[in-house]
C-alpha cells in the first residue's frame, strides 16, 4: 500500500507534525486560564510523543529488517471537527486493545483533519488477531457504553466516530518476519527516547487506568479516613496515650520493639493490649529510650489490638465499604501523634478523606509480603496516583525527606505532576526550612529495612536518577513553601479572630470563622495546585523538546554515516 506523496517505505515528510513550542508564560491568572493552560500543555506532550513515534517508525521503515512492517489503514467517519494529537493517542490505545498488543506497538502515522482516515502500523510480530477480528472488536468497543473507550477522558473521542471501516494487508503480510524489539534492529537510542516520552505522555494523559474490581480490599484508593475521624480518635486516646508513654521506655531487640515498664511488676497497664513488654528492668536497671506518643506507639497500643480480630486495617474496619481518598498524606511515624493530627486539622477540612499508611494498611499482616510487588503497583503508589493531592506534613526536625518511603512518595508525586502541598510544623521557621531543602539530597534517605532502602534506590536510579529528582523536588518544595507562607499571611486575620472566639467561649462564632478560614485555604490551594501542575508540565515540555532535538541529531548522524558507508562501498 502506498501513501499519497510517498512510498510505503518512505512516507512523505508532511506526515510528521512539527512539535509545538511550549508557552513562555505558564502561570495563569484565573481558574479558566489555568484549566486552559493545563489542557494546552497536555496536548503538547501528546503531540511531542507522536513526533517521536513518527521518528521511530521512519527510521524503522528505512531499515531493511522492517521492509515488511505491518501497515494498516482504517477510516473513521467522524463529526467535522479538527482531530488532535490526543485523538491519535486514543486511536493507538483503542487499536492496541482490539489487537491484543501493548499500546507502544501501535503507531499512528497520520490522521485526516476531518475525514478521520488513519494510517497506522503494528511494529512487531506476530499478531493473534486477524484483520476482520480487529475491525469487529473495534466496532464492539466503540458501540459498548461500558467500554473504557466510551468513558473517562476518551469519551468525547469515541462519541465522534459515526462509522468504521478498514483496508488491511493480506494475512501473510500481517505475519511478515521481523525483529520483535527495536534493539535487534540497532535502534537502541530511538527506543530509549521513545520509552521516556511514552512515560511522560502517559503522565499528561492520566493513562493509569483504575481497576474495575469492586472489592475495596484490593483498591488502595478506597482505604481512606476523614480528618474528623482522626480528630475523634486522637481525642479518645490522648490522655491514656500520654499516661502509657510516661510509664514506659522502649528498645529494639531482634527486630522487635519492646516496651519497658518503669514500674516493673507493678506496672498498671496489665497485659499492655498484647504489646511486647518487659517488667523485669525497673528503676536503676531501666534502659532503652523514652517511649514517645507518636504513630509507632499508637499503632502498637491501639491500631493492632483493635484490628487483630477482624484481620483488616483500621480504615477498612471503620469503613468496610471503603471511602475514596482525596489527599495522600506523606509523613514520618516519629512525629508526635498530637502534632500529626493538629497539622491535618489545620491543613484540611474535617470532611477531607486522607490516606495514612499506618491506618490504611493491615498492621497485623505481613507488610513485607504486601509490598513484595513492583513498587509502582504497591498500595502506596497506587493510592498516591489516584489521589487528587499529596499533603506532606513536615515535622520539626525535617525528617520526612530523609525516610526512603517518604522520598519515594515524593518521587512518584513529582513524576506524575501530582499537586503537592507542604504543611510545616507550627513552630517551624519557614526560611530555615527553605535553606535546608536547598541542600537536601534524597540519596541520603534511609529505611528501617535495608532491603526496602535498596529497592527504592534502584527504582529511582533506573527511572530518572537522583540528580533530576533532587532538582524537581527542591523546585516544588520551594514553590509550595512560598504558597504556605502566602496562604498563612492571607488568613492571618481569620486565625486571630478564631483565637478571640475561643477566648470568648463563643462556639458558634468559632465554627463560622473556622469554616471561612478553611474555605479560603481551599480556594488558595486550588489556585496553587493548578499553578504547580502547569509549572511541572511546562518543564516536561522543555525536557521533551530537548529529547526530540537530541534524537533527531543522533538519527541524522547515523544516516550520514550510513550514507558515507554506502558511498565507499560503491567505490569499492
Amino acid at each position: 500500500m502506498r501513501m499519497e506523496g510517498g512510498s510505503a517505505l518512505h512516507p512523505p515528510a508532511t506526515a510528521y507534525p512539527a512539535y509545538p513550542a511550549y508557552p513562555s508564560q505558564h502561570l495563569p491568572q484565573s481558574p479558566n486560564q489555568q484549566a486552559a493552560q493545563e489542557t494546552g500543555i497536555n496536548e503538547q506532550l501528546l503531540a511531542i510523543n507522536k513526533v517521536l513515534h513518527s521518528e521511530l517508525l521512519r527510521h524503522r521503515l528505512r531499515a531493511d529488517s522492517f521492509e515488511k512492517c505491518n501497515r494498516w489503514r482504517l477510516s473513521f467517519a467522524c463529526e467535522k471537527e479538527k482531530l488532535s494529537a490526543a485523538f491519535d493517542r486514543f486511536l493507538e490505545l483503542s487499536i492496541a486493545h482490539a489487537c491484543g498488543v501493548a499500546a507502544t506497538r501501535v503507531v499512528v502515522l497520520s490522521s485526516g483533519s476531518t475525514t478521520g482516515e488513519v494510517d497506522f502500523t503494528i511494529t512487531s510480530d506476530p499478531l493473534a488477531a486477524s484483520p476482520s477480528d480487529v475491525i469487529q472488536e473495534l466496532r464492539a468497543q466503540l458501540a459498548d457504553p461500558s467500554s473504557p473507550f466510551r468513558t473517562g477522558a476518551f469519551a468525547n473521542f469515541a462519541s465522534r466516530i459515526l462509522q468504521l471501516s478498514g483496508v488491511l494487508p493480506s494475512q501473510h503480510c500481517l505475519w511478515a518476519p521481523g525483529p520483535e524489539v527495536a534493539e535487534e534492529a540497532g535502534l537502541d537510542t530511538v527506543t530509549e527516547s521513545l520509552g521516556k516520552l511514552n512515560e511522560l505522555a502517559e503522565v499528561a494523559g492520566h493513562s493509569d487506568e483504575e481497576s474495575e474490581d469492586e472489592d475495596v480490599s484490593k483498591r488502595p484508593e478506597y482505604w481512606g479516613l476523614r480528618v474528623s475521624d482522626l480528630s475523634e480518635f486522637h481525642s479518645a486516646i490522648r490522655d491514656e496515650l500520654a499516661g502509657y508513654c510516661h510509664d514506659h521506655h522502649m528498645k529494639f531487640e531482634h527486630g522487635h520493639c519492646i516496651h519497658l515498664c518503669k514500674h516493673g511488676a507493678s506496672c498498671p497497664w496489665g497485659d499492655h493490649a498484647g504489646v511486647l513488654h518487659d517488667k523485669a528492668c525497673a528503676g536503676s536497671q531501666m534502659r532503652g529510650v523514652p517511649l514517645l506518643p507518636n504513630m509507632h506507639a499508637v499503632v502498637a497500643r491501639y491500631v493492632k489490638p483493635q484490628t487483630r480480630p477482624l484481620g483488616t486495617s483500621w480504615a477498612t474496619m471503620k469503613y468496610p465499604q471503603g471511602l475514596r481518598i482525596t489527599h495522600f498524606v506523606t509523613h514520618t511515624w516519629e512525629e508526635l501523634f498530637s502534632d500529626f493530627v493538629g497539622s491535618l486539622e489545620a491543613a484540611l477540612s474535617p470532611d477531607n478523606v486522607v490516606w495514612v499508611c499506618s491506618l490504611a494498611l493491615n498492621q497485623n499482616a505481613d507488610i513485607t509480603q504486601m509490598l513484595d510487588v513492583e513498587l509502582l503497583k504497591s498500595p502506596f503508589a497506587v493510592a498516591l496516583r489516584r489521589a487528587s493531592r499529596q499533603l506532606v506534613l513536615l515535622d520539626r526536625d525535617l525528617k520526612v525527606p530523609t525516610r526512603s518511603w517518604c522520598a519515594y512518595e515524593l518521587a512518584i508525586a513529582t513524576k506524575f505532576a501530582m499537586p503537592t502541598f507542604l504543611w510545616p510544623h507550627p513552630e517551624s521557621d519557614v526560611e530555615h526550612l527553605k535553606g535546608k531543602i536547598k541542600s537536601l539530597d534524597l540519596r541520603d534517605a534511609v529505611a528501617s529495612k535495608k532491603e526496602d532502602e535498596e529497592r527504592i534506590r534502584q527504582e529511582i536510579e533506573s527511572s530518572e536518577g537522583y540528580d533530576k529528582l533532587n532538582s524537581r523536588f527542591r523546585c516544588i518544595m520551594e514553590l509550595t513553601l512560598n504558597f504556605y507562607s502566602n496562604a498563612m499571611a492571607k488568613v492571618a486575620s481569620l486565625t486571630q479572630q478564631i483565637a478571640e472566639a475561643v477566648a470568648e467561649k463563643d462556639p458558634s462564632k468559632e465554627a463560622a470563622l473556622r469554616a471561612a478560614r478553611a474555605a479560603e485555604l481551599r480556594r488558595l490551594e486550588a489556585s496553587h495546585g493548578a499553578e504547580q501542575r502547569a509549572a511541572l508540565l511546562a518543564g516536561r515540555c522543555r525536557q521533551l523538546e530537548e529529547e526530540v532535538l537530541e534524537l533527531r541529531g543522533r538519527l541524522a548522524d547515523r544516516e550520514a554515516a550510513e550514507g558515507q558507508s554506502q558511498a565507499l562501498s560503491g567505490l569499492g
